[in-house]
């Protein structure tokens, strides 16, 4: 169930002109799904494809970080998933990057950094073959983001500051992975 008028006017802009850091990919915007007590919605979602060749079959690839305290949480797996992240089509074997802390989203593209650092450690894909959803969230009015952007010149735009981003990988038939960052 999706309503007209659901995404506040940032995310709306964002279906029809995606972030740059999204433009290796063949996206399809998803119809916004109405939540409990929101009149409106900072987020916008899309599903992936390849622009290679249009399957949208995926491995998802992230740098593997140990973290000692998932050793002792954990032992079968103790290791983190890390940026950047990069999609590896399944049907053509196409590799890109979807997103990287250091170049995407409002501190990457505005600072030249984030918070969370890209590791530098082995890169691993998913076993499973996964679709992918993006979603990017904005909490900052759009008049703001525009203002951002032009101050920051071309080629930055308004979406390419988001706020937050997701990763949603699915294998047919296993739970959700998400990665997702905060980018402000």
């Amino acid at each position: 169930m999706s309503e007209p008028g659901l995404l506040y006017e940032a995310p709306e802009l964002a279906a029809s002109d995606p972030p740059r850091s999204f433009s290796a990919f063949a996206l399809t915007p998803l119809p916004p799904v109405a939540q409990q007590g929101m009149k409106y919605l900072p987020w916008i979602s899309f599903a992936v494809r390849c622009k290679a060749c249009g399957g949208d079959d995926f491995r998802l690839g992230s740098r593997i970080e140990a973290d000692p305290e998932l050793s002792r949480q954990a032992p079968s797996n103790p290791t983190l998933l890390r940026p950047p992240h990069r999609l590896k089509c399944e049907s053509c074997g196409a590799i890109e990057t979807v997103f990287d802390p250091q170049t995407d989203g409002y501190d990457g593209v505005l600072s030249g950094g984030a918070g969370r650092q890209a590791v530098q450690g082995e890169e691993r894909f998913t076993k499973a073959v996964c679709k992918i959803e993006l979603g990017a969230t904005y909490n900052i009015d759009l008049e703001e983001l525009k203002s951002l952007a032009a101050a920051a010149g071309p080629p930055v735009k308004a979406t390419d500051l988001f706020d937050w981003i997701n990763i949603i990988a699915t294998a047919p038939d296993g739970e959700p992975l998400e990665v997702d960052y905060e980018c402000a």
